[in-house]
């Protein structure tokens, strides 16, 4: 039965990738910027922009269940161990290693059920289509989660089962992460952070991989950062003219990807190890969530 699905899933790739054979370098493109909008660094643009300049309580929602949906996602690949398509001599894959996209690193060591790209995109674009309740936005957040999963599959990195499965929990984090914050305020839903982060630890019994010290770190930063922002700062993202509020992103961006990168140096001179994975990813989110506000509210950025 596991070798029928594998032959069926093995057919539908080859299909779609012969779909645009044609005109690969065009697609390759394509289906390659279609995919960076599942990437770290877009999210990494997109959460602080929401959070800073448009709807504070809808990003805080969103990471969430985003950093949720990607503790969970590490979780299962560890104990399903699938085995990515890349090896099938049979399916096309398009090795890609740029600022946005790196397939490359695929290659050796990674595991493929469930999609982290499919997952992810999902939480993320359906916990504001809960939070917002706009049937236009329930139709780009669907198409782009498709999309997306149709980029993975014509990249060679995942099969169909992994991207439908991916889409679904990310689906279910969405709602479930949505319930739960609406459901609590004030600091109950301070608690309820601090309570999913200590149940993320649990990830590592199963998964003691990079990703997953990175997302476990980050929802640590997230709870300490949502407790310094409520107590002190309490800030109002629609506050000030729209110059201000795009100085205030772009500062916070270049601020972010300066802490970003040279976090990572400095990490990797003391010796790169997954717990300092985890600090690193703590201390940029809590920039993102408490540090910064409290930073442009005083400088009434």
């Amino acid at each position: 039965m596991l070798f029928d699905i594998m032959e069926i899933q093995e057919k539908i790739m080859i299909w779609f990738q012969e779909l645009f054979s044609n005109a690969t370098g065009f697609f390759d493109i394509f289906w390659t910027i279609i995919t960076a909008f599942g990437e770290e660094m877009v999210l990494l643009i997109a959460l602080p922009l929401l959070y800073w300049v448009f709807h504070k309580e809808a990003a805080e929602i969103v990471a969430v269940a985003g950093f949720a949906t990607l503790t969970l996602n590490g979780v299962i690949k560890d104990i399903a161990q699938v085995e990515r398509p890349i090896a099938n001599e049979n399916i096309r894959f398009v090795e890609i290693d740029n600022f946005l996209v790196n397939t490359k690193d695929l290659k050796e060591g990674s595991y493929s059920f469930p999609s982290g790209h499919a997952q992810t995109a999902s939480a993320v674009l359906f916990t504001l289509s809960f939070y917002f309740k706009k049937k236009k936005l329930w139709i780009i957040s669907i198409i782009a989660v498709v999309l997306i999963m149709l980029s993975r599959l014509y990249l060679g990195v995942h099969w169909p089962l992994d991207v439908t499965v991916g889409a679904l929990l990310g689906l279910l984090t969405a709602y479930v992460g949505y319930y739960l914050c609406m459901r609590n305020s004030g600091d109950h839903r301070l608690v309820l952070y601090f309570v999913i982060a200590i149940f993320s630890m649990f990830a590592l019994l199963f998964a003691r991989k990079p990703d997953t010290f990175k997302a476990i770190g980050a929802i640590f930063g997230f709870a300490f950062g949502a407790l310094l922002e409520k107590r002190y700062v309490r800030f109002n993202p629609k506050e000030g003219s729209w110059i201000r509020k795009m100085f205030r992103f772009i500062l916070g961006l270049l601020t972010l990807l300066g802490l970003r990168f040279g976090l990572k140096s400095l990490f990797t001179l003391l010796g790169a190890s997954m717990v300092l994975d985890a600090l690193r990813y703590a201390i940029l989110v809590f920039w993102c969530i408490g540090l910064y506000p409290m930073i442009f509210k005083k400088l009434k950025i």
